[in-house]
């Protein structure tokens, strides 16, 4: 590993935006790519600082949410424009008894959609009750990746 590697200040920063962000992206990445860092270990470091900004910030919510509701008025900080999105509930529709038919026909439909994919790429095909079924196209993606779990 090389010495004298860029270092982040994130807490010297008086302006977000988009751009400060970027620039601040690069900068990490560049410890890798100038060698000063490999790039599992900085992926690691990412990854735990993550968890505590999560962590953090979860623990500030209420106290953030009291602030911006007692001070209406405050509506831009450090180049950012902040407002409060109201909560709402979020109903379960399982409870109904026709919903929860419907959605164990939708969940059937979906294995068989499935099935009748994985089929394809064996090249055969499905046919259920004299009926092939049909291909649905895909999607989106999730592309593989890393899974860190942190020790007590």
């Amino acid at each position: 590993m090389k010495e004298n590697n860029k270092k982040i200040a994130l807490f010297e920063i008086n302006t977000f935006n988009k751009g400060t962000i970027q620039t601040m992206i690069d900068n990490i990445c560049e410890n890798v790519t100038n060698g000063y860092e490999d790039a599992n270990v900085l992926d690691l470091k990412l990854k735990a600082i993550e968890d505590i900004v999560k962590g953090s910030r979860e623990n500030l919510k209420g106290k953030i949410l009291e602030y911006y509701t007692t001070n209406k008025d405050v509506n831009k900080l450090m180049g950012v424009d902040i407002s409060i999105r109201n909560g709402y509930e979020t109903l379960d529709y399982s409870k109904d008894v026709e919903y929860a038919e419907l959605e164990e026909k939708l969940k059937a439909r979906k294995e068989l959609l499935t099935t009748a994919y994985k089929m394809k790429m064996k090249d055969q095909e499905l046919v259920v009750d004299g009926e092939l079924v049909p291909l649905v196209p895909v999607k989106s993606v999730v592309n593989d990746s890393v899974v860190y779990k942190f020790s007590k």
